[in-house]
């Protein structure tokens, strides 16, 4: 017996021991993102510690797994992608909310034309010989992924996401959106909004629901390798519960069904011992060191030389810090000042948790400003594309953060704006505030999200945890067609009311008028007087 079958076996055992049983679990993780994969990641390996057995289709490869999972590789995926986005002129001119939904929604249909292609959809379309108990997938995926799920009838489902609260995933699992009082997860807006605010806002929700219905789901079916019978609303209806990278500390709070979870967070782990070298070089800066990461998912390169140059300009004229910049070629540069290290890849959350580092150069992307919240760094924030919009600002108006445009970006103004959190310790204090309001939970978020995809483990038909709402149309669930009843009721009301009324002044117009001739005596008329 091999090592990695020892391990399998004692993982098994250790599973059985703690929960008296271990499960064979599908994953289908189909989002083309390298943070979600290792949000996905962390889910996926604890499941596998606890002695469960996974088999992951993923857009992401996985070379050195855990022994009690498997991947197979969706390899097109990301192929499809970056092929578009480097032939086209994309950039990340994308402020706003409608410009924003349709590169997201053109992202989900690029992911579906990979995954389609993928010879790893076929060898996981061919699986149904092996038996699951229980399907565990990304839902921030294009809406291809439900395809996979329909080849296994019968087996509980259970979501998960890295990203925000997506008004798609409560319209599955049959909650409510209510654009009155939560802004649009794309689409910032002070709260309480005023009028104008709610009505943009209830714009922006139509205007999503209509793009996803009409366009990106119908353009997915045609791309579909097969004809299936199930219709996409029916195979939404699979999903049990979502787990969702939220928490009201960070994000908008809102009224969530029962089967919708929030584990915001529960990517960070305990901070590990930093690199001798790393270590090192953070405890000879003066005062300390500055955190440099625009993601997994944008090439440094394509951020502009203007703003390379913006940024070289900053780390040159603080020679007090020293600065850490994530790039993924490490020669990038051939003059780069003493006090910055560049690394193809940076241990971020050890990093951040480090009590020298003052400061923290994001995109604003979710995972990052998690972790840079959780530790109680301060952001200068330059979102690029999405959500990183929404969390820049939050950071702003919280007063843990500032927030530079990236259109505008040069020298002076992100000096500025490096001096400013530097120098000023209310954005340390306030994200300090906003660290313990993150922390304080009464469970760690990943073990609330183990629990309850063992909960649909051990309950597998957990129906009374999904609302009603699910089962019947949108303008019913929303109580639209009582409203279209009563408004139809006011109508004849005061339809008929106004005839009532009008047969009412004519009636007493007649009665005045036979009243008035009445009272004249006979034979009397009227004449005028004369001088």
């Amino acid at each position: 017996m091999s090592a990695s079958e020892v391990i399998k076996v004692i993982c098994v055992l250790i599973s059985i021991f703690h929960n008296g049983y271990s499960a064979n679990i599908l994953g289908l993780m189909g989002c083309t993102s390298h943070s979600h994969h290792l949000w996905n990641e962390v889910i996926v390996n604890a499941l596998a510690e606890r002695g469960h057995s996974l088999t992951v289709a993923s857009v992401d490869e996985n070379n050195s797994p855990h022994p009690n999972v498997t991947y197979i590789h969706l390899e097109e995926a990301y192929n499809t992608v970056a092929d578009y986005y480097k032939d086209s002129d994309a950039n990340f001119d994308t402020y706003g909310p409608f410009a924003n939904l349709r590169l997201l929604y053109n992202f989900k249909l690029l992911e579906c034309k990979g995954i389609f292609q993928s010879k790893g959809f076929e060898k996981a379309s061919n699986l149904a010989e092996e038996k699951f108990d229980l399907i565990l997938f990304d839902i921030s995926a294009g809406p291809c992924i439900f395809r996979l799920i329909q080849k296994y009838p019968e087996i509980p489902v259970v979501a998960v996401s890295a990203f925000k609260m997506d008004p798609y995933i409560l319209e599955i699992v049959g909650g409510h959106s209510y654009p009155g009082y939560v802004p649009y997860f794309l689409d910032h807006q002070d709260v309480p909004m005023n009028l104008w605010n709610r009505l943009t806002n209830s714009a922006t929700y139509a205007f999503a629901y209509f793009y996803r219905k009409y366009i990106t789901e119908s353009a997915v079916e045609s791309l579909a390798p097969d004809d299936p019978k199930p219709t996409l609303q029916s195979l939404q209806k699979r999903v049990n519960m979502t787990l969702i990278n939220t928490h009201p500390a960070m994000d908008y709070a809102q009224s969530l069904p029962p089967n919708v979870i929030e584990v915001g967070g529960l990517h960070i782990k305990e901070p590990q011992k930093l690199p001798e070298d790393i270590n090192a070089f953070i405890d000879s800066g003066n005062r300390g060191a500055i955190l440099i990461s625009l993601g997994s998912n944008t090439l440094v390169e394509t951020i502009g030389q203007n703003r390379i140059d913006a940024i070289l300009f900053v780390i040159r004229s603080m020679p007090q810090y020293n600065f850490l910049w994530k790039i993924e070629k490490e020669d990038i540069f051939e003059d780069a000042p003493k006090n910055l290290l560049i690394r193809k890849w940076l241990p971020q959350n050890d990093i951040l948790a480090n009590s020298r580092v003052h400061a923290f150069f994001t995109h604003a992307g979710g995972l990052s400003m998690q972790e840079a919240t959780w530790h109680g760094v301060p952001v200068i924030a330059m979102p690029l594309f999405l959500d990183q919009f929404v969390n820049a600002r939050n950071a702003q108006l919280k007063g843990c953060g500032l927030e530079v445009n990236f259109e505008t970006l040069n020298n002076e103004t992100l000096l500025q704006a490096f001096t400013k959190i530097l120098s000023d310790q209310n954005y340390k204090l306030q994200m300090q505030k906003l660290q313990k309001k993150f922390q304080d939970r009464q469970n760690k978020p990943l073990d609330t999200a183990l629990w309850w995809i063992e909960y649909f483990l051990r309950n597998p038909n957990a129906e009374h945890l999904t609302p009603s709402s699910r089962d019947i149309s949108y303008f019913a669930a929303n109580s639209f067609d009582i409203f279209i009843i009563f408004l139809i009721i006011c109508i004849v009301f005061s339809i008929v009311f106004v005839k009532i009324i009008r047969i009412f002044l004519k009636c007493s117009k007649k009665m005045f008028s036979k009243l008035k001739d009445k009272n004249v005596p006979e034979g009397n008329t009227l004449t005028k007087k004369t001088v």
